[in-house]
């Protein structure tokens, strides 16, 4: 893991990222596991060399674990907000994040969907009856 965040990102800057997470354990499980998923699945894909700068990987990173804690502070479940996080960082489309978490959350747990789904709703004040 740290060779391949030494070698694309830069310890300070991975140190930095990790710095923003202020110390809370599951954020910064959460962003490792990410980072290390996401650049071995790029490295797999050979997208590094070529088309990842280290700004982009860092934006990629920001947008996924700040929506990832917006979506634990808001109260919704590790699944949701990881899935959530992960679809926000690459897609702009609510519809389709939605949907995406939804499925992907149902998969794991169907009762955890259907909570999380609802207080989706809650947040985004959105009413129910069109979701359904």
């Amino acid at each position: 893991m740290k060779a391949i965040v030494e070698k694309h990102i830069g310890k300070e800057a991975y140190k930095e990222m990790l710095d923003i997470l202020n110390g809370n354990q599951e954020y910064r499980e959460v962003a490792a596991s990410y980072v290390k998923d996401f650049i071995a699945q790029l490295e797999v894909q050979s997208m590094l060399e070529v088309e990842a700068s280290t700004n982009e990987l860092l934006e990629t990173f920001l947008r996924f674990i700040n929506c990832y804690k917006l979506s634990r502070e808001y109260g919704f479940s590790k699944q949701w907000s990881k899935y959530y996080g992960l679809s926000k960082a690459f897609v702009r489309n609510e519809d389709y994040l939605l949907a995406d978490c939804f499925e992907n959350v149902a998969k794991e747990c169907l009762d955890t969907a259907k909570k999380d789904l609802r207080l989706y709703c809650e947040v985004k004040k959105i009413n129910m009856v069109y979701i359904f």
